[in-house]
Order: structure tokens, then C-alpha cells, then sequence
């Protein structure tokens, strides 16, 4: 049933296409009009603050450890964060940010009384200098354009090292197939994401870095499964039946299942900023996966035409408009024929 299904969509390359060119013409018109959902949820927000001395920042042992007494007074009053937000510079600031409607004097109290034992002389934190206040304050709703930069270069160079290591792996059709789904994986990720209006955060570009991953791995699967099938039938064109036969979707499959139900157990028990997350990466493990199961087949098949066509008309001499060459010497080589068999 699914070799139906795939040898079907397999010959659907520009149907596919286009279906991806409307979903990204999608995601820039509405982005255009709308701006980029940010989560307004969290404009006006009570924040937590945490600062740290240089001494202690600059040991991520040590840094971990104060986080992790912050987090668990905050589990002892029952308090949940939305958002954590690291800065660094001469002193490290581990701000936390809670709905505006929660109240932080216990939690501001707690947290003082905590890191004061632990700073003391011969404490678990000598040498430290750590203040804890808390202030309401409007979020900053947006992501400065340089960090959409970092993703956008870090997708396009992932994209160039996928390609250049399928080529060696598989050929340059295998390399480009690879190479395409690796920026497509990143690329309509991000697409689905802001069409859907998911809130959008520093951690989703993470997320679109990662979906070049998946689809890379994915169309990856597929050319491995592909290599063994075409070894097993001999040297026979690739059609689309041979393609679909070839399509590793059992292995995509548990790929999808199992990065997905851990996605699933962090949106049940996470905070509304990590469940978030968690929808954004579900998304993006979907579009992502269909990118490397669906489009990368039905890319490699009229590559794999392509290339047999060149292939088919090759002679010794070389393509098809050398053909003349040969004719000449097969001429000569038949008047030598006939000279041997006249003497």
C-alpha cells in the first residue's frame, strides 16, 4: 500500500514543488502583514533576576549549580517560569520571567536566604557575588535580525556540507538530492511556523537549524535503501517503482516516532514557554520528515533519468555528436577487414 502511495508521489516532483513554493509564498505574505507572532502573551511580564560575579560566570560548572538552586526554591513555592533568559558580559544575569500576575516577594526572599548561606565563608559558593532582584517589566517582542542571520547561515552551510558529503557517498545526484532537502527541511520549517502563527522564539531557530538534520537524515535513509536495491536488481534504469521500493519508510518512521514522542512528554509536563517549544519542534519533525520521505524521492528520479539518458547515448568516443569519429573508424577497420580477406 505504501509503495502505491510513494510510487505515486515519487512522479509528482513539481506538483510538490509547487505546493512548497505556496506554502513559503504563504509564510512571507502573512509575515509581511502580520509581523512575527512573538508570543504577546508575556508583554507585560514580572522577571526574576539573578546576577552572578564574573568569577562565577566564567565556571559553567559553577554557573550550572547556581541555576540549579534557583530552580529548585522556585519547585519548593510551586512557582513556573514561562521564559529563561541568559546575558553575558563583566557579570552573568539569569533572568526569569513569570506572568505578570505572579507574585515574586517570596520567591525574591527565598532565594536571598538560599544564597546567602552558600556565600559564605567556607559555603558552597565562596568567592561568589550573587544579588537576586525582581522587577515588572515589558518583554522585548522581537529577535534582532542578526540571530536570524546565525540560523540562516547555519542551515545554508549544513546544506553545503551535506552535499558535499553525499556526493562522495552516493554521486552528484545523491549530493544534490541531499543538499536540496537540507535547506528545504530548514527553509519550510520556518515556513509552516510563521504561516501557523506558532509563537516564535530564539529556541525555534534552533529548531529550523535542527530540521535540516532531520530531512538530511531522512533523504539520507532513502539513498542507503536505494544503493542496496539497485545492487540486488543488477544495473537496470531506475523508474519510479524502483525508487519507491527503495524508500526507507520504516526507518523514517521510527525516526519520527520516537523523536516525537519524547516532544509529546514535554508538552505534557513542561511550562507553557517549554510546551511551546515542544508544538514548534512537533512541527517542524512533520514538515521535515515529509521533506526527506516525500520530495527527496521525487527529486532523484528525473536526475537518475537524466543521468541514464546521457549514459545511453554515450559511444568510446564519447556523447552522441562524437558518433561520426566512430563511424569513420569503423569504416577503416572494415576496408582493413576486406584487404586481409583479399589477400
Amino acid at each position: 500500500m505504501m509503495n502505491k502511495l510513494l510510487g505515486k508521489t515519487v512522479k509528482k516532483v513539481t506538483l510538490i514543488s509547487a505546493v512548497l513554493a505556496i506554502i513559503f509564498a504563504l509564510a512571507i505574505v502573512l509575515t509581511a502583514i502580520l509581523g512575527i507572532n512573538y508570543g504577546k502573551s508575556l508583554e507585560n511580564a514580572n522577571t526574576l533576576t539573578v546576577k552572578v560575579n564574573n568569577f562565577y560566570f566564567n565556571d559553567e560548572t559553577k554557573l550550572s549549580a547556581v541555576e540549579s538552586v534557583c530552580e529548585m526554591e522556585l519547585d519548593k513555592l510551586g512557582i513556573n517560569y514561562e521564559q529563561k533568559g541568559e546575558m553575558s558580559g563583566d557579570e552573568s544575569e539569569i533572568v526569569y520571567y513569570f506572568d505578570e500576575e505572579v507574585n515574586l516577594t517570596d520567591a525574591k526572599t527565598a532565594l536571598q536566604t538560599a544564597f546567602a548561606d552558600k556565600t559564605k565563608d567556607g559555603g558552597e559558593f565562596d568567592g561568589a557575588f550573587i544579588s537576586v532582584t525582581a522587577n515588572s517589566e515589558v518583554l522585548q517582542l522581537y529577535i534582532p535580525t542578526s540571530y536570524f542571520v546565525r540560523a540562516g547561515v547555519a542551515v545554508l552551510v549544513f546544506a553545503v556540507l551535506a552535499f558535499g558529503y553525499a556526493w562522495i557517498r552516493y554521486g552528484i545526484n545523491g549530493g544534490a538530492v541531499t543538499g536540496v532537502s537540507a535547506l528545504l527541511g530548514g527553509v519550510m520549517s520556518a515556513s509552516v511556523l510563521l504561516a501557523t502563527r506558532v509563537p516564535f522564539t530564539a529556541s525555534t531557530l534552533y529548531i529550523i537549524a535542527f530540521s535540516s538534520l532531520i530531512s538530511t537524515v531522512v533523504a539520507m535513509f532513502t539513498l542507503n535503501k536505494l544503493r542496496m536495491v539497485k545492487k540486488a536488481e543488477g544495473n537496470e534504469a531506475y523508474t519510479a517503482e524502483t525508487i519507491a521500493s527503495g524508500v526507507a519508510v520504516k526507518e523514517t518512521l521510527a525516526l519520527l516516532v520516537s523523536v516525537g514522542v519524547a516532544l509529546v512528554l514535554v508538552l505534557a509536563l513542561g511550562t507553557t514557554a517549554v510546551r511551546w517549544f515542544a508544538v514548534s519542534a512537533l512541527i517542524a519533525l512533520v514538515v521535515s520528515t515529509a521533506i526527506g520521505l516525500l520530495f527527496a524521492p521525487s527529486m532523484y528520479l528525473p536526475l537518475q533519468t537524466a543521468k541514464q539518458k546521457r549514459l545511453d547515448g554515450q559511444t568510446k568516443y564519447g556523447y552522441k555528436g562524437a558518433k561520426k569519429a566512430e563511424k569513420v573508424e569503423q569504416k577503416q577497420e572494415k576496408e582493413q577487414a576486406e584487404e586481409v580477406v583479399g589477400e
